[in-house]
């Protein structure tokens, strides 16, 4: 299953190409609705100007922007080769078994993709209470959030906490999103943003890793028998990872391209959520 089977059936064409800046953009623009309704201001979309949005998304948002720009700056660094120098770590009772510590720059990936895509559910989460505060401006919110099911019975029982005080359209339209009707990319972004809650932590792998070592420095060593030999103390080390970054499940579905279709989809959402707002 390829990355566009992220999509849902009734989805239409996924485009992978648009600018990162400019979707965050738009959710920051769309989704930093006032929960609370406090700090209340109004900016431009699209030459329309919106009012009522709240700016407590659009730092998240900028963050979220920031964070995708650092991890797509470090996979192409990682397709060039980088070159590091490790030093032997002798164990004391063992010291003709030497151990090199190798940090692997992918482990430092891993954590980003948590921070590009929690800002992405809290925008429809944010969105949610908004909803709510139109109709109801002193409803308690602190139960709303966009709920993400896997089965219709669940959703329907989620929603007279989570989805109260939303009108009959806005609930149909956020069932019609669920997984369980053919929206895979929504469980996706569920299950990147919260990997310890659903027991999935995030590994990212690459299928293609190059690894050259050339000595430069010796260190004489005992084998168990006595007999003195030399292993290397410095090595020289250069690695590079042409192949994509993927995520480490059986789908190997590519990283950037998942990031970036997750950040259109939610920004898609909010766009169809927009006429609610304009009633």
């Amino acid at each position: 299953m390829g990355i566009l089977a992220l999509c849902g059936p009734q989805d239409g064409p996924c485009s992978l190409f648009d600018d990162a800046e400019s979707v965050l953009y738009r959710i920051g623009a769309l989704a930093a609705s006032a929960c609370s309704g406090r700090h209340t201001s109004s900016m431009t979309y699209g030459g329309e100007k919106t009012s009522g949005f709240n700016g407590r998304f659009l730092p998240a948002g900028n963050q979220s922007k920031k964070r995708l720009a650092e991890f797509i700056a470090r996979v192409q660094d990682m397709r060039s080769p980088e070159t590091r120098v490790i030093t032997v770590q002798q164990q004391g009772a063992q010291p003709f078994k030497p151990h090199y510590f190798i940090n692997d720059p992918l482990w430092a990936l891993e954590p980003l993709v948590s921070e590009i895509v929690q800002p992405l559910l809290i925008a429809l989460n944010y969105m949610v209470c908004s909803l709510a505060k139109r109709r109801h401006p002193n409803i308690d919110d602190s139960s709303l959030q966009f709920p993400v099911c896997d089965r219709e019975n669940e959703f329907k029982r989620r929603v007279s906490s989570e989805l109260k005080g939303l009108g009959k359209k806005e609930v149909a339209l956020i069932e019609n999103l669920q997984p369980y009707n053919g929206n895979d990319w929504l469980r996706t972004l569920r299950d990147l943003a919260y990997p310890d809650k659903h027991r999935r932590p995030i590994r990212v792998w690459s299928n293609d890793i190059k690894v050259d070592f050339r000595t430069l420095s010796e260190i004489e060593t005992k084998t168990p028998t006595g007999e003195t030999i030399k292993m290397p103390h410095e090595m020289e080390m250069q690695v590079q990872y042409p192949a994509p970054i993927v995520f480490g499940d059986n789908v190997r579905s590519p990283v950037i391209e998942t990031l970036q279709l997750l950040q259109l989809k939610v920004s898609d959402v909010l766009n169809a959520c927009k006429p609610f707002f304009d009633v």
